[in-house]
């Protein structure tokens, strides 16, 4: 349900009303304000949310390049909001839990780099692979699964941690990652 600029391989958050075998047929883009989106998602109001975008499902519009709603930023705000809820009817809606944004992240990779576990063990068992790599158009995070990103934005946050040198003890670092708010963030990992 969803159209790729096939030249860069990206996903637009277009969604495709006729898919035949043959290929894409008439495409349409949610276009409304990412303000009253954004407001929908934050009260995690799921039939507002699947309404907003069965209308736009319902309107003949063009699927355009520049100025359209992106995925990446849907992902984030259902993330950002931990709501589950929409976070379920979005992948209702026959988006494939294992696509890629136009900035090269998976939705499983946004929900592992905000270290959300709720929404990372709810995409999973939406059926978002754990193995994929992140494309990341922008070259610092490619090759990494989410897992991998996970682990790194743990790390990441906490300048303890990242001072610590292999020339100092072991024994340093495990305290340091024994640390409270390194266990909750690394707990995540155990999902």
């Amino acid at each position: 349900m969803l159209c790729v600029r096939s030249e860069l391989n990206v996903m637009n958050f277009c969604f495709i009303v006729g898919l035949s075998l043959g290929g894409l047929d008439e495409l349409h883009v949610i276009d409304d304000g990412f303000s009253d989106i954004e407001d929908t998602i934050k009260g995690d109001k799921v039939d507002e949310f699947v309404q907003r975008v069965d209308f736009q499902l319902s309107e003949a519009k063009p699927c355009a390049i520049d100025g359209e709603l992106d995925l990446a930023q849907v992902i984030k705000c259902i993330i950002s909001h931990d709501t589950v809820r929409c976070a379920t009817a979005l992948f209702q809606l026959r988006m494939d839990a294992n696509v890629v944004t136009k900035n090269g992240y998976y939705p499983l990779h946004y929900a592992a780099k905000s270290l959300s576990p709720s929404i990372i063990e709810h995409f999973l068992e939406l059926g978002a692979r754990p193995d994929v790599l992140c494309l990341d158009y922008g070259g610092k995070d490619v090759g990494l699964t989410p897992l991998v990103m996970a682990l790194k934005t743990a790390i990441c946050n906490n300048k303890a941690v990242l001072d610590w040198s292999p020339s100092e003890c072991i024994f340093k670092l495990i305290f340091l990652l024994c640390l409270p708010e390194l266990v909750h963030a690394l707990s995540i990992l155990l999902i």
